[in-house]
C-alpha cells in the first residue's frame, strides 16, 4: 500500500507537451533550508543625498544598470542625463542634456546594456534609441521604423534585436481596458514585427466632476520582460508565466503552486481607508475621486505577482503582491531558466529593483525625506 501511494505522488516538478506548448508544473520549491539565496541585510553600496555634491542628487531615476566594466549608470530624468560612476561609487561624469540633438534626451525611460560594449537608452518623448560605449561616448540614433501610441522598451535581445511594447485603449462605457502589443525591430529600427497583444489593466473613469480615473481595487496589471532569445508576459490573474520565442510563439507555460489569495472586507476597507487618506483637500479632483472610490469595484483575488524580472543568469524574479496586511522585505519568487521554481528570496522594503545580476541587486530607494538613492546589495548564493 506504502509503494502504490509513493507512486501516485504528485511530482513537485514536471513538464509535458500541450500542442507543442511545454507546460511547466511546479508543486513544491526546489531550494531546502540549506540552499537558499539571500540578501544582504546592508547595501554594499549607496549613493545619494539630499544636498551637497550636484552629482550625488538625484530627481526621478527612469534608468539604472550595471555595465560590463562594473560601472553603474544612472538616467536621471531630472537633469536628463546619464551619470556615471565607478564599482566604488565614485562619480565619473555625466553626458547628455535636454534636447533634440546626437546624444541629448527629452524623456527617457530605460537604460540598458547593449551587448558587450555599449549601453542602449529609449527616449519615448523623441521616439528613438540612443546608444553609447561604456565610457559614456555617443555612438548613433535608432529611429523605429513605424510610429506607436505609447511606447515603452524593453530590454535588447541577444541578437541586438529591439522590443517595445505600446498600448492602446479599448473604450467601455464608464471604463477602459487597456492592452499591450509586443513589437520587435531590427538593429537598425527597421521592420515593425507585432509579436502578440495582450490585455494589459482594467480602469475606470469618474464623468462626474473632474475627469479622474482609477483601476480596479487589486486589480491585476500585465508585467512583461525580454530574455535572451524572446520575451515573457503574466498577467498576475493565475501564478502563470507564459514564455515566448522572438516571433512571439508561445513555448511554455510556467506554473507554480503559490499562497491563497482572496481578498477579504478588511483588505477592502484597509485600501479604501489608504486611498482617502491621499485624497483629503477640499478641491474638485479630491471629491471626484472619493465619489469614484465608492463606485470602483474590487477583485476577488489578489494578484499573484506584481513586477517581473529577469536576471543576468536568465533567472525570472517575480514580486509579491503588496497587500494591505503586510509590511516589511517584500518578498519575490525565483524560477529558473528552465521553469524549475526555486523559491523565494526577501528583498529590502522599499527597494525599486531595476537589475539583478550574478551576484547583485540594484534598486532605487527612497529615504524618510523622500531623497532618491542608488543602493546596490549583495546576492548570497549558498
Amino acid at each position: 500500500m506504502v509503494a502504490c501511494a509513493e507512486s501516485r505522488a504528485v511530482p513537485s516538478f514536471a513538464t509535458r507537451d500541450s500542442a507543442g506548448v511545454e507546460i511547466v508544473e511546479n508543486a513544491d520549491a526546489a531550494w531546502g533550508t540549506e540552499s537558499e539565496w539571500s540578501v544582504a541585510a546592508a547595501p554594499a553600496l549607496d549613493l545619494g543625498v539630499a544636498a551637497g555634491q550636484p552629482e550625488y542628487e538625484f530627481v526621478t531615476i527612469l534608468g539604472l544598470t550595471r555595465l560590463s566594466n562594473g560601472n553603474i549608470v544612472v538616467a536621471n530624468r531630472g537633469t536628463r542625463e546619464l551619470r556615471f560612476f565607478s564599482p566604488a561609487g565614485e562619480f565619473i561624469h555625466a553626458v547628455g542634456r535636454e534636447g533634440e540633438g546626437p546624444g541629448e534626451f527629452r524623456n527617457f525611460n530605460g537604460a540598458y546594456r547593449y551587448g558587450e560594449d555599449s549601453l542602449l537608452v529609449w527616449d519615448y518623448r523623441l521616439f528613438r534609441w540612443s546608444v553609447f560605449d561604456t565610457a559614456g561616448a555617443f555612438g548613433r540614433i535608432i529611429q523605429p521604423s513605424r510610429p506607436l501610441m505609447n511606447p515603452r522598451a524593453l530590454a535588447p535581445l541577444d541578437d541586438g534585436t529591439l522590443l517595445l511594447a505600446d498600448t492602446w485603449i479599448d473604450d467601455v462605457e464608464r471604463r477602459t481596458i487597456d492592452h499591450q502589443r509586443i513589437i520587435r525591430f531590427a538593429r537598425d529600427g527597421g521592420g515593425a514585427d507585432s509579436l502578440g497583444a495582450f490585455r494589459a489593466r482594467e480602469t475606470f473613469r469618474s464623468n462626474d466632476g473632474a475627469p479622474v480615473s482609477m483601476g480596479r481595487i487589486f486589480g491585476a496589471t500585465l508585467v512583461r520582460a525580454a530574455t535572451d532569445d524572446g520575451f515573457l508576459v503574466g498577467s498576475g490573474e493565475e501564478y502563470e508565466v507564459l514564455d515566448h520565442d522572438a516571433s512571439g510563439v508561445l513555448r511554455r507555460r510556467i506554473r507554480w503552486d503559490g499562497e491563497d489569495r482572496t481578498v477579504v472586507a478588511a483588505d477592502v476597507d484597509a485600501y479604501r481607508m489608504r486611498f482617502r487618506e491621499r485624497w483629503t483637500g477640499d478641491d474638485e479632483t479630491s471629491r471626484a475621486f472619493l465619489r469614484l472610490l465608492a463606485e470602483v469595484p474590487s477583485a476577488e483575488q489578489f494578484p499573484a505577482y506584481a513586477d517581473l524580472i529577469v536576471d543576468t543568469d536568465g533567472n525570472l524574479w517575480l514580486a509579491a503582491y503588496p497587500r494591505p496586511s503586510r509590511e516589511g522585505p517584500r518578498l519575490w519568487t525565483v524560477i529558473d531558466s528552465t521553469g524549475r521554481w526555486l523559491g523565494e528570496v526577501a528583498l529590502p522594503a522599499g527597494l525599486e529593483v531595476w537589475e539583478i545580476g550574478a551576484d547583485y541587486v540594484l534598486g532605487v530607494f527612497d529615504d524618510e525625506l523622500g531623497v532618491e538613492h542608488v543602493r546596490k546589495y549583495r546576492l548570497i548564493k549558498e
